[in-house]
């Protein structure tokens, strides 16, 4: 008899072993991106780097908020530039509609080169509204993003990244 409540003592202390293991569950979605996006215009071309952060997520998609830099070019100018902006994702899987809204800061350093006396560089600052429309692919928990649409002032648009 004492054999047997050993064996069942063992077997129930055997048996809650068994659940003590945790569960990790990676069903949190990605909150940052970083992307690295290129305009392939030949007269007006742009190339950034992006940080994008999501803030709000509903029923039907997500709201980032944007940052970036980069530099831009034309046949009579080229600078640096600075950009916010307000995204909005559409699509809970791999496939996404992704348009967006904000500001793009540009400066003209070749114009500002060649500058009349007196002139500051706020003169060659020229604040443009940020406008998008395009195509993402991401799955939920994946790390891999690409970006294709296009956008006001870059015109077409690609863009890679990491999602984290």
């Amino acid at each position: 008899m004492k054999k047997r409540i050993n064996l069942l003592f063992a077997f129930v202390l055997l048996l809650n072993m068994t659940y003590a293991q945790e569960i990790y569950n990676d069903s949190e979605p990605n909150k940052n991106d970083i992307l690295i996006s290129l305009t392939p215009n030949p007269f007006w071309g742009f190339a950034g780097l992006n940080y994008e952060r999501q803030f709000l997520n509903y029923k039907k998609g997500s709201l980032f908020a944007e940052t970036g830099f980069g530099y831009w070019q034309t046949w009579g100018g080229n600078g640096p530039y600075f950009r916010l902006k307000i995204n909005n994702r559409l699509g809970k899987k791999a496939h996404h509609l992704e348009t967006g809204i904000g500001t793009q800061i540009m400066y003209d350093k070749l114009s500002y080169k060649y500058k009349e006396p007196g002139d500051t560089k706020l003169k060659y600052t020229d604040f443009y509204p940020a406008v998008s429309a395009g195509y993402l692919y991401n799955k939920p928990q994946g790390k891999f993003l690409f970006k294709v649409g296009f956008a006001w002032p870059e015109s077409l648009y690609l863009g890679f990244g990491y999602a984290f």
